[in-house]
């Protein structure tokens, strides 16, 4: 039996559909925002500038957000969940509360020319 791990997105990238459909599952969700955060978080000045770097479906920056974040940056390689991410948190920031939501979407080429260049 054959199973696909891999899909490509529309530019040709490889993305495992174990970790995406994992990422957005409730269970992460639970050990994020209930279990890691709290203590990552503990002690933190979260009233500066934020970077997230891999936002996946957006279940951590929805917390970021959730605790007073005013300044995220995220950084996604996958361009459907970097748009997923603008549709879902765009209207958020609009709606008010919040200085600003970037979502950027980094060229998986550009990693592998930052790691050989190291």
């Amino acid at each position: 039996m054959v199973y696909l791990l891999e899909r490509s997105d529309p530019a040709g990238n490889d993305v495992n559909c174990i970790h995406d459909w994992y990422c957005k599952s409730r269970r992460w969700k639970r050990l994020m925002v209930d279990r890691v955060l709290p203590d990552v978080l503990d002690g933190i000045d979260l009233e500066g500038r934020v970077l997230e770097i891999g936002p996946g479906p957006g279940l951590v920056t929805e917390a970021l957000l959730d605790y007073g974040v005013a300044d995220l940056t995220t950084v996604e390689i996958d361009p459907r969940a970097a748009e997923s991410l603008r549709g879902r948190f765009g209207a958020r920031v609009a709606g008010g509360g919040f200085g600003r939501v970037l979502i950027t979407e980094l060229d998986r080429r550009f990693l592998f020319r930052a790691s050989v260049a190291v």
